[in-house]
């Protein structure tokens, strides 16, 4: 078989056998190990409160919330080339508080200060997040909270920083609200690991393998093939807007686009329209991308934080007079399938290499923070995948009703001139590859 990233998939069965992370761990490891000097797997946000917030109380929150979470005390050590992951005891954690209201511009100085510090190389033995609050004015306020993605998802970000929420108001004074321990991730790594050797997860495993066999040929964007060497990308952020956003809600709930859930309505939607964007460029009738699937089956799960995703491919045919609702059709009914397998656990080496592009639906939000209004911002550490051409994530962090499209641009296969472009070709019905190609 050949060996992709430097790892064969007999590789990657002997390191899980011998060590304690779960499939998704192993793999973001196997990631970072071949690339030490990028910061390939930084999740980066920032939550900006409009109001007055104590600053003693939320440090001492946030030291409660490190005791509440086994996730983000873990780290992951090295022995005789084995990754295990290892779980600190709670120890006094003195988070960082910066005032940069005295500045002539303090929202330029935060800039200047989050540009080195997003890119920060997190020592995976020590520690895998890193977080400040910075003052900003007496009424503006930053949460800094960048992880490395062995210890989280988008989800675990929102119960972090519900949890956080809960136990600030707690130390304000306000109400005792119920704020126990959170879940740990642990108990899900002992169920990945007692799952292996079901009948589903056979089952499920041998399906992923057929759809990795089976795999078309990667996308050929603007006649530009897979990237196969650069890490580096860009991120262009577009806005959908409020009226194009309801739209888009209101078209979910049509008889024939609708799905089992509104959330996976919109989910199909937005395939369907990746997938069509996707034909026009490239001229390829016969396609695969990557998306998420979420693996919380259980109420317990779903309160615990801690790297829980793993990444499935999506493969269609589209016939030469596809229409958009047939089109959505068999993105539903290959959805249903990926629901179906998707296991813990069952994630390939062979599936992550079967698509050059990846369909990220975040479907969290982030509510006000003690009553504060707050604005979330995600930022991207300027690097992905090698193999990956084009990354687009969709999300309302702040509920808002208008769904932001974040493109990242595999730099190597998208020249700077054409990325901007190439996100209004996703909004627009045209010939795409001819008007690129004048770009």
């Amino acid at each position: 078989m050949e060996k992709s990233q430097g790892y064969l998939s007999s590789d990657i069965d002997g390191l899980l056998e011998a060590s304690n992370l779960s499939k998704s761990q192993l793999l973001i490891w196997m990631g970072q190990k071949l690339n030490p000097d990028i910061p390939l797997y930084n999740m980066v946000l920032t939550f900006t409160m409009a109001g007055e917030l104590a600053l003693r109380p939320f440090q001492q929150a946030f030291q409660t919330l490190l005791a509440h979470s086994d996730a983000l005390r873990t780290v992951v050590e090295e022995v005789d080339g084995i990754p295990q992951q290892r779980v600190l005891p709670p120890v006094p954690y003195d988070l960082a508080v910066l005032d940069f209201a005295s500045e002539p511009e303090p929202l330029a100085a935060l800039q200047r200060w989050l540009a080195p510090r997003c890119v920060l190389q997190f020592d995976l033995a020590r520690c895998l997040f890193d977080t400040a609050l910075i003052r900003l004015g007496p009424q503006q306020f930053v949460w800094y909270l960048n992880q490395h993605h062995l210890i989280t998802d988008a989800w675990s970000t929102v119960l972090l920083y519900r949890h956080l929420a809960i136990l600030y108001a707690q130390e304000c004074g306000g109400p005792r609200l119920d704020a126990p321990r959170l879940p740990d991730f642990q108990a899900y790594i002992a169920h990945e690991q007692a799952t292996r050797h079901t009948p589903s997860y056979q089952r499920a495993t041998a399906y992923w393998r057929q759809q990795a066999a089976e795999a078309p040929e990667p996308i050929r964007l603007y006649g530009q093939g897979p990237a196969t060497q650069a890490t580096q990308t860009q991120r262009v952020r577009c806005d959908l807007g409020r009226e194009r956003s309801q739209r888009l809600q209101a078209l979910a709930q049509t008889k024939d686009l609708r799905s089992l859930t509104p959330e996976l309505s919109w989910f199909t939607i937005f395939a369907t329209l990746l997938f069509a964007y996707l034909s026009r460029l490239s001229g390829q009738r016969h396609l695969a991308i990557g998306t998420p699937s979420h693996n919380r089956a259980s109420e317990t799960f779903q309160a615990t934080p801690g790297l829980f995703i793993e990444i499935h491919p999506l493969c269609l045919t589209l016939e030469e007079n596809e229409s958009f609702v047939s089109l959505l059709q068999k993105v539903r009914q290959q959805t249903y399938a990926l629901l179906r397998y998707a296991q813990p656990g069952a994630s390939s080496l062979e599936a992550h290499r079967s698509y050059n592009v990846l369909l990220n639906y975040i479907h969290v939000a982030f509510p006000a923070f003690h009553g504060l209004p707050t604005q979330v911002q995600w930022h991207h550490p300027g690097h992905g995948d090698r193999h990956h051409s084009l990354r687009l994530q969709v999300h309302d962090f702040d509920a808002s009703g208008c769904f932001g499209l974040d493109f990242d641009f595999n730099c190597e296969v998208f020249p700077e001139a054409q990325r901007q472009p190439a996100t209004q070709h996703f909004l627009r019905k045209k010939d795409h590859r001819k008007a690129l190609a004048r770009a």
